[in-house]
């Protein structure tokens, strides 16, 4: 990538643009159509429907969709497009998967990220420019990232490993065990995470997870270099959950980090949870008391605390076993 010279180039130069349009929810069935929403996970795709005969209904496939919020995605298949989401095609030339992903990246990583208050309209988004390799002769080398992607795609299928299934001693479903009603506070030591502005921090370059009040993936909001700030690093000797406090959405972490605003911590208390199914399984059980919980009624640290969740129990302990075969066999049935 250093050896290359790089240009910016004018998006409605080199790409023609078509624009998604509204259609009522209550007009979508369940279908195997995606549609492409203001999302920054799952590709964008907010729900699957069937092909509608509504004049705002058409779909497209092999283009990059780029929305409002910024979020860009490469879709191989066809798709359906939401409202104020944009599709990107190449002018002369025809994507794939390597060029596409190549070309996503650098439109995430070239346009300063949009919020509400500053939206990209279809208009402003031709006027934006991208970064892009060159070739000898100035113009966009897309060989190059088409190569360089492919290459990277080898990459990572190498280091794939192959997942072996557990080996399952107890196969008990939930109505066959007894349960038992425990306070986060009985469990877990409870604190907020040091807060760190994503707006004002590089969260691109680095390879320590930046944990924030995310709905998905695990919460990481991007991945920071340990030499940011020592001072807000969260070590890890145990597992530990995770829990934003107006999205109120648990996840276990299992590798040091840093967090966002408003971030809680769950250490736990005692060693023998200290399992990543166990802890998997209170995250579960966590996730079933999530909808009292709201942008006006939060999940702080102080009402973690108070917060009560039913557990399995087994002569008057935690079921510890049947927590972590269960979740075994969840992550077998996934395999």
């Amino acid at each position: 990538m250093n050896d290359k010279a790089w240009k910016a180039f004018v998006i409605g130069d080199i790409f023609e643009m078509t624009t998604g349009a509204s259609i009522s929810k209550n007009e979508f069935s369940s279908g195997n159509i995606p549609r492409v929403t203001a999302s920054d996970n799952k590709n964008g795709i907010g729900l699957f429907t069937n092909r509608l005969s509504h004049k705002n209904f058409r779909t497209n496939g092999n283009f990059i969709s780029y929305s409002f919020l910024g979020s860009a995605f490469y879709h191989e298949y066809d798709v359906s497009l939401d409202m104020k989401i944009h599709g990107l095609k190449i002018k002369g030339k025809t994507l794939n998967k390597y060029l596409g992903q190549f070309l996503v990246t650098c439109l995430r990583h070239t346009i300063l990220t949009p919020s509400y208050g500053n939206q990209i309209s279809s208009k402003d988004l031709l006027t934006k420019k991208i970064l892009l390799p060159i070739s000898e002769l100035g113009d966009p080398d897309w060989e190059f990232m088409e190569d360089y992607t492919r290459n990277k795609f080898r990459q990572i299928k190498k280091s794939y490993k192959s997942l072996q299934k557990h080996q399952i001693i107890d196969r008990r479903e939930l109505g066959e065990v007894e349960w038992t009603t425990l306070s986060l506070n009985d469990l877990f030591d409870v604190s907020i995470g040091n807060n760190i502005d994503g707006n004002k921090i590089d969260k691109y370059t680095g390879t320590i997870p930046y944990i924030t009040r995310k709905e998905s993936n695990n919460g990481i909001d991007g991945f920071l270099n340990k030499s940011f700030d020592e001072k807000y690093y969260s070590e890890i000797e145990n597992f530990v959950i995770t829990i934003g406090n107006e999205t109120a959405k648990p996840f276990v972490q299992r590798y040091n980090f840093y967090t966002g605003t408003k971030v809680n911590i769950l250490t736990p208390k005692e060693e023998k949870i200290n399992n990543f199914y166990i802890m998997q399984f209170i995250c579960e059980m966590i996730e079933k008391q999530r909808n009292r919980f709201s942008y006006s009624f939060s999940a702080n640290s102080t009402r973690l605390k108070l917060q009560n969740i039913k557990l399995p129990t087994k002569d008057g302990q935690l079921d510890l076993i049947f927590m972590e075969q269960y979740m075994k066999r969840i992550e077998n049935k996934v395999l």
